[in-house]
């Protein structure tokens, strides 16, 4: 009997998430309030898409429903398995509700349809660390660096400062990225290299072997004789007269 009275609760409790109860709380007079239930409608109706509904979860989240606004979001990512922007919002929501460990998940999975984001990268990294986690999270980190260096500035991203492991991910993208890195590798004489790109090769002249019969040791018609194409001038050496550096 308790059983059955514990599983009418937990049923109660996740309709108000998604139903009614949430609607009594908002007021067609405040515009954020009015775009929400908007989106509501929509989904009731069953027209909503998976960017309504994503839309309908940043709405939420904004207001501090999160409960309201994680619900909306799964059925974001169940009308399209492949949104990432509703995946990577989720994850958001989860870290707010302070449950690392799905929000590593989401992320995770969020990276499958986009690889290379750097948001996406640097809060699995930040959640990844909260799981205790550090090898992964510095890994991570150091990953999002490389594609977004302004991620390890902690006054474009203040998340950073709750991190523990900024040092080593940062020695770690120094490592991979900057200690590799040299001054540009540049031409001594751009003309001549500029020269050298508009002029075409001369074409190979055709050998003429040992023939037999009537036409042995008779020459080619003129007309058949290539004419050879001037060649490019190579560049003078450094410090020489018309070189590309000037004379010491």
């Amino acid at each position: 009997m308790k059983r059955w009275v514990l599983g009418v609760l937990v049923a109660a409790l996740a309709t108000s998430v998604s139903g009614g109860d949430l609607e009594s709380t908002l007021s067609p007079d405040r515009p954020q309030d009015r775009a929400i239930l908007n989106y509501l409608a929509l989904a009731k109706a069953e027209t909503a898409t998976a960017v309504d509904l994503t839309e309908l979860g940043v709405l939420l989240a904004a207001t501090g429903r999160l409960s309201d606004a994680e619900h909306w979001l799964r059925k974001a990512i169940k009308a399209d398995g492949h949104s990432f922007a509703a995946r990577y919002r989720l994850g958001l929501v989860q870290q707010r509700l302070g449950r690392s460990h799905d929000a590593a998940a989401t992320f995770a999975r969020a990276l499958r349809e986009q690889p290379d984001d750097p948001y996406a990268r640097f809060m699995l990294a930040l959640a990844e660390e909260r799981c205790g986690s550090p090898s992964a999270a510095i890994a991570d980190y150091a990953r999002a660096f490389h594609v977004l260096p302004d991620l390890a500035n902690s006054r474009l991203n203040p998340l950073v400062l709750d991190s523990e492991l900024q040092t080593e991910a940062s020695l770690r993208y120094y490592r991979e990225t900057v200690a590799t890195g040299t001054m540009p590798v540049t031409a001594l004489d751009r003309a001549a290299v500029r020269a050298m790109m508009e002029t075409r090769p001369a074409p190979a002249a055709t050998e003429v072997g040992p023939e037999t019969g009537a036409g042995a040791g008779k020459l080619p018609p003129a007309e058949t004789i290539p004419v050879a194409v001037p060649a490019p001038k190579p560049t003078p050496p450094p410090g020489a007269p018309g070189g590309g550096l000037p004379p010491g």
